[in-house]
């Protein structure tokens, strides 16, 4: 990662974002969310353009919990620090960073993960919608960006993922519904630059058997440095498989045995799947997965409708 930047001083912004689970029914069952400490953002002054890319590092790694780093998948050197742009409103650069984050990390710290974009009907005194700060807006706008262009929906999933749940990054990242059959009509035709479809089914049954190998596999791991196979045994019993991937109930899961709700959390990581709001009935879903493992231009850009502008004072998207 280079930068060009030649001054004597600037600030870094990291701004990690994640989907987490939403308990409103109302709304979307995963939203794109932010990492902030209290109501400060990521960030540090530095001296110059060459500490840049140490700073970020640096700055991301308090967003990533312990439990999520291992020996095989380390976040924090593997996962890539996005430019989104220099915000200049307090009146000094600001260089902003940004970095799609598992989707298990919101099940750590869970009151520091914010929507990036507040809910549909949210408003100030006198009925305006709730105004962003540029930072936040200037992130939102990226995203978008690369949503309307790219195959980034899918770097905020799992290897496995049902198309509402990637229906779900577009709609919390405009603030407005995208029509069901339309959507999934896109998702399944949609193609890259190169012309090779963005993702393909995968049949309930292998996904499922996949997930609850992993969980297995990784809870006995953790279980043994801790309280032992019988609860192990006793957590992979109590967990419902038709709740995918990480869950409210399978962290209150933990309550069941001596196993701490992090490490249960940190083995449900490697289930591969996504959250799942609520119990499978009927028909299951059907579940896709990424052809390309690395984001690509999309073939055609999406068309999001409708449109819900960013209000912020200060940004101009």
């Amino acid at each position: 990662m280079g930068y060009n930047l030649r001054m004597s001083s600037l600030r870094v912004t990291v701004v990690p974002v994640a989907l987490k689970a939403d308990d409103d029914p109302t709304q979307p069952s995963l939203a794109v969310s932010y990492f902030g400490e209290g109501s400060d953002w990521l960030a540090e002054d530095v001296p110059d353009s060459s500490t840049v890319a140490d700073a970020g590092r640096s700055l991301l790694a308090r967003a990533i919990p312990d439990e999520l780093r291992t020996d095989e998948f380390d976040a924090v050197t593997t996962i890539p620090l996005e430019n989104a742009g220099v915000d200049y409103s307090s009146g000094c650069p600001n260089l902003l960073l940004t970095a799609v984050l598992p989707i298990a990390v919101t099940e750590f710290r869970g009151e520091a993960w914010t929507k990036l974009i507040p809910s549909p009907g949210s408003v100030q005194g006198g009925g305006r919608q709730t105004r962003l700060d540029p930072v936040r807006a200037a992130i939102a706008s990226y995203w978008r960006e690369q949503l309307t262009k790219t195959t980034a929906a899918l770097d905020f999933l799992p290897k496995y993922f049902p198309a509402s749940q990637v229906r779900a990054v577009y709609e919390s990242l405009w603030g407005g519904s995208q029509p069901e059959s339309n959507f999934q009509r896109w998702l399944t035709t949609a193609r890259d630059a190169d012309g090779t479809v963005i993702c393909e089914e995968v049949v309930d049954s292998s996904v499922r058997a996949e997930a609850q190998a992993a969980f297995a596999k990784n809870l006995t791991a953790a279980a043994s440095t801790t309280a032992g196979m019988t609860t192990a045994t006793a957590v992979a019993r109590a967990w419902d498989p038709r709740f995918i991937g990480t869950s409210g109930k399978v962290s209150a899961m933990a309550g069941l045995a001596v196993i701490p709700a992090a490490v249960v959390a940190g083995a449900l990581v490697g289930s591969l799947v996504s959250w799942q709001r609520s119990r499978v009935t009927g028909r299951p879903p059907a579940w896709y997965h990424r052809t390309v493992a690395t984001r690509a231009d999309l073939k055609a850009l999406y068309v999001v409708r409708p449109v819900v502008s960013l209000p912020s004072a200060t940004f101009l998207s």
